[in-house]
């Protein structure tokens, strides 16, 4: 099946059915209009003030009616006394419960170089606002959840005997990055979630993050929820002679957005720009989601990308096909969830968001408490494809989001539908396959990468620059000649060119030669269809 577009060079852009500009609040439906009343309705209004039932019969004697509507006046000129009281109960609560909204100024169409991109205002803010014609954009602050999930009756601590399973990390292949001294060290990734608690797994790599909750201590990063520790501890745990985490060296930031389960997409994207800014992190982890389409979340997105950040975030745990966002956003890698034997977790959500899918079933990991403890839930698997960004950037720091995302999805382990598929996307995680590929390319002085499946770019290792000419042509079902193209280039020395990169589907052959005798330099890079 094809895959979806997941550029990571992603612009902001219309969805269907999203506008840059939302309808204005609801000031009424019949504003401006005419009620008309139906003759029927008119029929029954005349019945009642003449005291006649629907059938036409007599209704209540005139003496019962008059009785009945002094006992009407009186208790409504009681109500009226009574809410005349000073209480102040009721309107302190509507005010608790006044919408938040999320607004992008017009003169905010380029970044501030300090502060956020947007404001939250409530429903009575933003009326001036509209009314002045100050906004881009505005639209509801609405929440995010945290992606934890699985059977509840099986969520706890580990019991004697399970301490030592790591059934994770073998399934991704952490242990041959171990073995080749990429654990994840000078890198830093933050994770946007509910805190990290200190922990032994941490140590000192437990840096000082920021507290995103509004009306809360920005240096108070303690996680109440127990739920980014655990995340924490999937990405970078490490202690008493174990790893727990996929990047056990790498660097964690806590970027805290929420005391519960939810939190408001404002905090989310306040995050994300303070990680980039303030915490210089390489990585974001978000193992949360929501299923409303947010414009601000998606320029967070733009950024990080734009500044070489890679964007992983959880899937869904309905087990059904709708998209959670950040997942959906372009160049952003979402991931879905598999058990122990590879199959796809049945809480875990099939469509075009997921890129691939990582063990996200009673996964062993820091606990917020102390100790450790198994969970399940896309937010667990999340972290395993976040460590791999890792692993990859410790192995080569000038590797990019969307380089990073190719070594990844060209060398997942395919299961389900040959090729990508909505339920497992381009296959379960492989950090393994994911940095042998990646030394096999640096080992060369000319390849293309990613080292299989159609090449995106050409890279030079050697020392001087090559004068190549490449050649793509694509071929249908039949066989027939889809597409050709011919380009001459020049791969300056340690450095990369990107290479038109052929469909997913049918059959192809990339081809690069010497410029002046069209001699090849690299073997081709075929598929049949």
């Amino acid at each position: 099946m094809q895959a979806p577009a997941r550029s990571a060079a992603a612009v902001p852009g219309n969805r269907p059915g999203n506008k840059n500009q939302p309808a204005p609040l609801n000031e009424g439906q019949n504003s401006g209009k005419i009620k008309r009343i139906s003759s029927d309705r008119l029929r029954k209004s005349k019945n009642r003030l003449c005291g006649r039932r629907r059938d036409g019969k007599a209704g209540t004697p005139l003496k019962k009616r008059k009785r009945g509507k002094r006992l009407f006046c009186f208790l409504l000129a009681w109500s009226l006394l009574l809410s005349l009281l000073p209480w102040s109960g009721p309107v302190r609560a509507e005010a608790e419960e006044e919408a938040r909204y999320i607004v992008k100024y017009r003169a905010w169409a380029e970044l501030p170089e300090e502060g956020l991109p947007f404001e939250v205002v409530t429903a009575s803010e933003l009326r001036p606002l509209l009314e002045a014609d100050l906004l881009e954009y505005y639209e509801e602050d609405a929440e995010a959840l945290l992606l934890e999930g699985g059977d509840p009756a099986r969520t706890g601590y580990l019991f004697a005997g399970e301490a030592e399973e790591a059934w994770n990390l073998y399934m991704v292949g952490a242990d041959t990055a171990f073995r080749l001294g990429y654990l994840g060290q000078g890198v830093r990734v933050g994770v946007i979630d509910s805190g990290i608690n200190p922990h032994p797994a941490f140590g000192d790599r437990l840096l000082p993050g920021s507290n995103y909750v509004e009306g809360e201590d920005p240096e108070d990063t303690r996680d109440a929820v127990d739920h980014g520790t655990r995340v924490a501890g999937l990405i970078g745990g490490s202690g008493d002679g174990e790893y727990i985490g996929a990047a056990p060296a790498a660097e964690l930031v806590p970027l805290k957005c929420t005391n519960g389960h939810t939190v408001p997409i404002s905090a989310v994207c306040a995050a994300i720009y303070g990680g980039i800014r303030d915490h210089h992190c390489n990585v974001l982890n978000l193992s949360l989601g929501t299923k409303t389409f947010s414009q601000t979340m998606e320029e967070a997105i733009v950024y990080a990308v734009e500044n070489d950040v890679v964007v992983v975030a959880s899937a869904g745990n309905a087990g059904d096909s709708a998209l959670y966002y950040p997942a959906a956003c372009d160049g952003v890698m979402g991931v879905g969830s598999v058990d122990r034997s590879g199959e796809k977790n049945r809480n875990s959500n099939y469509n075009e968001s997921v890129f691939l899918t990582a063990p996200g079933d009673q996964v062993r990991s820091t606990a917020a408490g102390g100790g450790y403890g198994r969970k399940s839930g896309t937010s667990f698997s999340a972290p395993h494809a976040a460590a791999a960004a890792a692993v990859l950037l410790s192995a080569d720091p000038s590797l990019l989001p969307g380089e990073i995302m190719e070594l990844l999805a060209s060398s997942a382990q395919d299961r389900g539908d040959p090729g990508w598929d909505p339920c497992y996307g381009h296959g379960i995680l492989s950090i393994a396959d994911a940095v042998t590929d990646l030394e096999a390319i640096r080992s060369l002085p000319l390849g293309f990468f990613p080292a299989r499946g159609p090449a995106s770019e050409i890279w030079n290792n050697g020392a001087e620059a090559v004068d190549c000419v490449y050649f793509l042509a694509e071929y249908g079902e039949n066989g027939q000649s889809l597409q050709t193209g011919l380009r001459r280039l020049t791969v300056p020395a340690g450095g990369r060119v990107p290479a038109e990169r052929p469909g997913e589907n049918g059959g192809f052959g990339q081809f690069l030669c010497e410029a002046g005798t069209l001699l090849p330099l690299l073997p081709a890079r075929k598929r049949t269809s």
